[in-house]
């Protein structure tokens, strides 16, 4: 707002000066009016890096989530090997409805499962994994304000704003509430 005043003044400097014919009030107000068109550059550069900065961190936290959920897929799996192996008596009633947020469940349910070393460390790195998983989807929505909030603030020119491609406009209007970590064995 005060670059705006102080642009409105170098103007009303510099059309007062010209009108009277004197440089003492023209070139002052030239100076306002350059430093602030200098200034105001400046400041949409940033801005205009900081969009393409979110559109990327978009698209890597998505690439995060889909990772996570790899990564949480074949640990579930390992948990189910070592099971079988392991303690094949508990095999069916575990297997039947394991997920993330059920392993660590099964530990104080089966004794067994919790003095076992391989199975702590499993459950653990699951939890790990869960958690970066909730924390990645928690700082796609933080991204996700940031740019609609950019995108709409009366301080910017919209349209001198980064055009999103067609992955990301789908990645910022997708729902910003957590969903829960689901497991496929697809693909391992």
């Amino acid at each position: 707002m005060l670059c705006i005043v102080m642009m409105l003044i170098g103007v009303l400097l510099l059309v007062i000066g010209i009108m009277r014919k004197q440089l003492v009030l023209a070139v002052p107000g030239g100076v306002l009016i350059f430093v602030f068109l200098l200034l105001g550059g400046i400041e949409h550069s940033a801005r205009w890096t900081e969009q393409v900065d979110n559109q990327e961190q978009l698209v890597q936290m998505q690439e995060v989530l889909k990772i996570s959920q790899q990564r949480a897929s074949y640990l579930l799996v390992q948990f189910k090997q070592y099971l079988a192996h392991d303690y094949p008596n508990l095999e069916k009633s575990v297997f039947a409805a394991i997920s993330p947020s059920t392993v660590a469940v099964y530990m104080v349910k089966y004794p067994p499962l919790k003095s076992a070393d391989t199975i702590q460390k499993l459950v653990d790195e699951i939890k790990n994994v869960s958690q970066s998983y909730y924390n990645a989807q928690v700082e796609m929505a933080k991204i996700r304000k940031e740019m609609r909030a950019r995108g709409r603030s009366i301080l910017y020119v919209n349209a001198w704003l980064p055009e999103a491609s067609d992955e990301v406009k789908k990645l910022i209007e997708s729902s910003t509430q957590p969903t829960p970590l689901t497991l496929t064995e697809a693909g391992l």
